[in-house]
C-alpha cells in the first residue's frame, strides 16, 4: 500500500501573516537592531543577504519557466553585496544550488543563466571607485587601497586578520556565547517559536 505524503495547504492570507510576524521578530533582535542603528556595513549586508535568499526562493519556486528578471536581480544584488562585505561568499553555495536545479530541469537553462552573470560587474566597480578615491589621499584612508595589492589586502580584512584566527578553543567559546545569547536575542517567546519553526 502506497503511503501518500500529507500536503498542508495554507491560504495566502495566512502566509502573509506568518511572513510579517517572522520579519518583525527577526528585525527586532538585539544584534540586528544594534547593527541597523550604527555606522557599520552589517545592516546593509543583512539586507543584501535577505534579498539574495528571496530571489533564490523565487527562482527555485518557478523551475519550469526560467525567470530572467530574477536571475538578473540576483547577480546584480550579489555583486553589490560582495562590494559591501566578503562574507557574501557564504551565499554562493545557495546560488550554485539554484543554478544546478535549473540545469537539472533543462541543461539549456545554463546558457540563459550565464547570459546574466555579467550583472555581477556593476557591484564590483565599487572597488574601482574606492581605489580612485584612495588615490586622492583623503583624510581617512584606511589601508590605503590605491593599488591592486593594497585593495586585495583591504578587501580580505588584512588589518583585522589577527581577529580572524580560529582554533578549537575559540570555536567552542563562540558556540557557547551564541547558545547563551540566543534567548536574549529573541526573547523567550519568539525564540521558542523560532525553534519550533526550525524543527
Amino acid at each position: 500500500e502506497d503511503k501518500k505524503a500529507k500536503v498542508i495547504s495554507i491560504n495566502e492570507k495566512t502566509i502573509y501573516y506568518i511572513a510579517f510576524i517572522a520579519a518583525v521578530c527577526f528585525g527586532l533582535t538585539k544584534t540586528l537592531w544594534a547593527n541597523a542603528v550604527t555606522n557599520e556595513v552589517y545592516g546593509l549586508h543583512t539586507f543584501f543577504l535577505c534579498l539574495i535568499l528571496l530571489l533564490i526562493l523565487r527562482i527555485c519556486s518557478n523551475l519550469q519557466s526560467i525567470p530572467p528578471k530574477q536571475w538578473m536581480l540576483l547577480f546584480l544584488t550579489a555583486g553589490f553585496s560582495f562590494s559591501n562585505h566578503l562574507t557574501t561568499v557564504f551565499a554562493v553555495p545557495a546560488i550554485l544550488y539554484a543554478v544546478y536545479l535549473n540545469y537539472k530541469v533543462s541543461p539549456s537553462n545554463l546558457k540563459i543563466i550565464l547570459r546574466y552573470l555579467p550583472f555581477v560587474i556593476p557591484g564590483c566597480i565599487v572597488y574601482g571607485i574606492l581605489m580612485a578615491a584612495s588615490a586622492n589621499d583623503p583624510f581617512f584612508n584606511w589601508s590605503e587601497p590605491d593599488s591592486l595589492s593594497n585593495l586585495l589586502y583591504h578587501a580580505s580584512g588584512g588589518d583585522i586578520g589577527h581577529l580572524l584566527k580560529t582554533g578549537s578553543g575559540l570555536f567552542s567559546k563562540n558556540v557557547k556565547a551564541f547558545g547563551s545569547g540566543f534567548f536574549g536575542e529573541f526573547a523567550i517567546g519568539t525564540a521558542i517559536a523560532g525553534l519550533l519553526g526550525l524543527i
